[in-house]
């Protein structure tokens, strides 16, 4: 049997194991076998040999910074992370669909890269990055194919590739259940299990499954949430938290502004955000309403007023008893207790650390004027009059209900960028809001500094912001509550 060294000594050792020398036709084919083995190492084998590191540096000048391409010889992804920041933070994998929810939740706000998806030949970033950042992908990479006259070395076993006699190629050192078939066609052996065999092990499997899930729900009960995928999966979980949990004393509601404010930002204890990104603060205000107990104090956000209430998410909320099916019960509450243990959210205690670290930074330096120009453009062709009277009429509404029942009502406003403070629809949502409610003490008044506070979209808070804005709120907070 020759042995193989390069290129031309496979081909003759393939020649030499089919044993038909004189057939030309076949023989013509060996490159064709050859570049068909090739592809099935590339789908078969997961060895580290074939992974393989890369670099790759953020292009903020782009028109699309959030889009990185992808090593030439890519086929999966095993990490990806962010060498040039402290502590190289490792990116989260989402699919492209909850990329996009993402980015529509927060309003495309740039920051610190979190996630990535992988899109055709490129990785996709979110947010969108707002500095020129390293980013580390670990990949397996596709085995180079065989040129002329090359050495090829077998990834698995670092040495020649072993032609086996049964048209297979050993890459496990003579263990003979991980072989794997050069040549299908022309082998008289494929290993088989028969049909009866993997019945029975699935079935003995799901049952084994259905009996952890079962003891997981008698020992968690049903109250553990799987983690959320998309911004809706969120919010639903927030809710779903409120309505099960013990009563906070200070519940928030409104629109995608106030979502960016973190329940772990706040050091006020016992309170709950049941702000909905893309929604109504009045479609939250009609959920707490609608709940057998308050919490003492309710803030609403008075920013965005024109949007409808979401009346079969009051509904959904609104309902007792338990709507979930019972059938999948199980099986979610494992689920949900794996993934909570695993990535369970930080308290504020446990981030309070990393929060003061972020504002003793500068404020950021990234030019949004852009994404400002755009919101700009719209918040000045949008007219919330309607929409907002009507709101401004609901809450009117439920306030005597709110303090009728012991709870105390307060409105607030967050802060926009200056170009946004003088649009069309921040200007007319603020007179009609505070023309419904003139009373200054049913407002809560936060102080913060406006030189520190960034917007990279004009709209949106940064993650800084925030923090400093959260912290200017439980100051507020604290003459209403009292000492905690």
């Amino acid at each position: 049997m020759t042995q193989i060294v390069d290129y031309s000594s496979l081909q003759s050792a393939v020649t030499e194991y089919l044993a038909r020398d004189q057939d030309t036709t076949l023989i013509a084919r060996i490159p064709t076998f050859i570049q068909l083995a090739e592809a099935k190492f590339n789908r078969q084998l997961f060895v580290r040999q074939m992974e393989q590191r890369a670099t790759a540096v953020v292009d903020t000048a782009s028109s699309e910074p959030e889009y990185i391409s992808l090593p030439a010889d890519f086929q999966s992804m095993r990490r990806v992370r962010l060498s040039s920041v402290t502590g190289k933070p490792w990116l989260e994998f989402k699919s492209g669909t909850q990329i996009d929810e993402y980015r529509f939740g927060t309003s495309n706000v740039a920051g610190r890269p979190r996630y990535f998806t992988v899109f055709g030949d490129e990785i996709e970033l979110a947010p969108t990055p707002d500095a020129a950042y390293t980013v580390e992908m670990v990949y397996r990479k596709s085995i180079p194919a065989l040129a002329s006259n090359a050495v090829r070395a077998n990834p698995a076993r670092s040495g020649p590739i072993s032609v086996r006699f049964d048209g297979c190629a050993d890459v496990s050192r003579g263990w003979p259940r991980d072989l794997i078939h050069l040549f299908s066609v022309l082998s008289a052996s494929m290993q088989r299990m028969s049909a009866a065999h993997w019945f029975a092990r699935c079935g003995l499997t799901a049952v084994m499954l259905l009996l952890a899930c079962g003891i997981a729900t008698a020992w968690f009960g049903s109250r553990l949430q799987l983690p959320s995928t998309t911004t809706r999966d969120g919010t639903l979980i927030t809710l779903n938290r409120y309505a099960r949990e013990p009563i906070p004393d200070v519940a928030l509601v409104g629109s995608s502004l106030t979502f960016r404010l973190k329940e772990e930002y706040f050091a006020t204890p016992k309170l709950r955000n049941l702000a909905l990104a893309g929604g109504s603060p009045v479609t939250g205000l009609e959920i707490v309403a609608n709940q057998p107990r308050l919490p003492r104090i309710v803030l609403v956000e008075a920013n965005v007023l024109s949007r409808a209430v979401d009346t079969a998410l009051v509904e959904r909320y609104s309902r007792s008893g338990n709507t979930e099916p019972l059938f999948f019960q199980p099986i979610r509450t494992a689920v949900a207790a794996y993934e909570n243990w695993l990535h369970a959210p930080l308290s504020h205690a446990q981030a309070s650390f990393a929060l003061s670290q972020l504002v003793g930074q500068p404020p950021s330096s990234f030019d949004s004027h852009i994404y400002a120009d755009r919101a700009l453009q719209q918040f000045n062709a949008e007219d919330p009059s309607v929409a907002a009277r009507m709101n401004a009429k609901r809450i009117e509404e439920l306030i005597p209900e709110f303090e009728r029942r012991g709870a105390r009502v307060l409105l607030f406003e967050l802060p926009y960028s200056e170009r946004l403070e003088g649009s069309r629809s921040a200007k007319l949502t603020r007179e009609i809001i505070h023309s419904q409610f003139p009373n200054p003490d049913r407002w809560l008044r936060i102080g913060y500094a406006r030189a520190e506070l960034r917007w990279p979209d004009g709209v949106h808070l940064d993650e800084r912001s925030a923090v400093i804005v959260t912290q200017s709120i439980d100051r507020a907070l604290a003459s209403y509550l009292g000492p905690t």
